[in-house]
C-alpha cells in the first residue's frame, strides 16, 4: 500500500508539472519572446556564415521585453529587408552584432537608414554581417561580396573585440574565419575556416519551446555569464587598462594581417572603402580618457594604419562626443551595451558626411 500512494504521488507530481509546463508554455506563445534567427551550416559547400533564409522573426531582450524588434532574414540569409541580386551596384555593409543589429528593426539600422537616401537609384547598401565576427572574418564576408555581386564599395564596422579574437589563439568559434600561426614576426597567417555543423536535436527542441527562449534568449540568463560573475570576473579588460602586452602585440598582428589581405580579397581600392570605429563609450559619459586601455590603443593603431593606406575612417568617438555634449542622449540600450535607435541614426549622419559617401552617391 505505502508502494501504490508513493507511485500515486508521483504520478501526480508529473502530471502537475506537465500541466504547469504546458499553461506556462501557452502563455509564453502569445508573448514577443525572442526566437532563433537559425545559423545555417558553414563548409565547404557554403563558407560563409548566414542566417535561414527568407524569415520573419523577432528579436526581444529583458525578462519585461524592454527591447522587442521585427527581423527579417532575406533570400540570402542575412538581415537586410530587401533581396540581394546581382545586378545592383552592392555597397556592402560589413560587421558583427552592431551591423546585424538584432535590437533595432532593419529600416533603423544606419545602413537601412543609408538605403533611403538611395531609394530607386540602382544601388543598394547589403548587410553581410553575424554576431562575434572579427575582422578576420570581415575579410571573408568582403571575399564573398566581391565574387557574387556587383560589389561597387564597401563599409566595415570594427569595435573592440575584432582584434584579438580575429587569431585562434584567443578564439575559435565554429562557423567563422580565423587568422591561425600568429607569431611574434607576424608572417606566414593563414586565414583558415572553422566548419560549423549545425545544432544538435536538443538544442533545436529546446528553440521549440517560448519558455526555454524566454529564458535563454529573452532573458540572458547564459551559463558563461553565471560563471563570470561565480569567478569575480565584472568588466572586460578590453575597457580596462591594459595589463597583457602579449594581447596588444597579437591585435596588432591581425590589425596588420587584415591589411595584407584586404585589396585582394575585397577587389575594392581605398577610396571606395570606409571603416567606421566604434567608440569607448563608458569614457564618453564621464568624461574620463583612459588612454591605456587595450581598445583605445588598438583604436589608434587601426586609424593610423589605415588612413597611411589611404583609408578613410569615421571615428565615432569625435562623432558621439560631439553628439552627446549637445543632447546627453546615450547611444545604446540601457540593458543591452549595442546601438539604439538613436545611435544608428547619429552612425547614420556621421556617414553622410564623409568623403566616401558623396563618392559612392555620384
Amino acid at each position: 500500500m505505502k508502494i501504490k500512494n508513493a507511485i500515486n504521488n508521483i504520478l501526480l507530481m508529473l502530471i502537475t508539472l506537465v500541466m504547469f509546463f504546458i499553461i506556462v508554455e501557452v502563455i509564453f506563445r502569445m508573448l514577443p519572446v525572442s526566437e532563433s534567427s537559425y545559423i545555417q551550416p558553414v563548409n565547404e559547400d557554403n563558407p560563409y556564415m548566414h542566417f535561414k533564409e527568407n524569415r520573419d522573426f523577432v528579436f526581444s531582450r529583458g525578462f519585461d521585453f524592454e527591447i522587442v524588434a521585427r527581423k527579417h532574414s532575406n533570400n540570402y540569409g542575412y538581415l537586410d529587408n530587401d533581396d540581394f541580386d546581382k545586378k545592383t551596384e552592392a555597397i556592402s555593409v560589413i560587421g558583427d552584432s552592431y551591423v546585424e543589429a538584432m535590437q533595432v528593426d532593419n529600416s533603423k539600422t544606419f545602413h537601412g537608414l543609408l538605403d533611403r537616401d538611395i531609394h530607386g537609384e540602382n544601388k543598394k547598401f547589403y548587410a553581410i554581417a553575424s554576431s562575434g565576427a572579427p575582422l578576420s572574418q570581415y575579410l571573408a564576408y568582403l571575399e564573398f561580396a566581391s565574387n557574387e555581386f556587383n560589389h561597387k564599395a564597401s563599409i566595415v564596422n570594427v569595435v573592440s573585440n575584432d582584434f584579438d579574437e580575429s587569431l585562434t589563439k584567443y578564439k575559435s568559434s565554429p562557423g567563422f574565419h580565423f587568422f591561425s600561426n600568429v607569431n611574434k614576426a607576424c608572417s606566414n597567417l593563414d586565414l583558415i575556416r572553422n566548419d560549423f555543423n549545425g545544432h544538435t536535436g536538443i538544442v533545436n527542441i529546446a528553440k521549440s519551446s517560448a519558455f526555454i527562449r524566454y529564458i535563454v534568449l529573452t532573458s540572458g540568463v547564459k551559463w558563461s555569464s553565471i560563471k563570470r560573475i561565480l569567478n569575480g570576473e565584472k568588466v572586460n579588460y578590453r575597457f580596462n587598462k591594459i595589463q597583457n602586452e602579449t594581447v596588444v602585440n597579437d591585435s596588432k598582428c591581425a590589425v596588420d594581417e587584415f591589411f595584407r589581405n584586404l585589396p585582394k580579397l575585397s577587389n575594392l581600392t581605398p577610396d571606395r572603402l570606409l571603416f567606421i570605429l566604434d567608440a569607448p563609450r563608458p569614457e564618453i559619459y564621464s568624461a574620463k580618457n583612459n588612454s591605456k586601455s587595450y581598445f583605445n590603443i588598438m583604436r589608434e593603431y587601426f586609424s593610423r594604419k589605415a588612413t597611411k593606406l589611404g583609408y578613410e575612417v569615421l571615428d565615432l568617438k569625435e562623432l558621439f562626443s560631439e553628439d552627446f555634449k549637445n543632447n546627453s542622449k546615450k547611444f545604446e540600450f540601457a540593458i543591452d551595451a549595442h546601438w539604439n535607435e538613436y545611435g544608428h541614426s547619429v552612425v547614420a549622419k556621421g556617414i553622410r558626411k564623409t568623403d566616401f559617401y558623396k563618392n559612392i552617391l555620384k
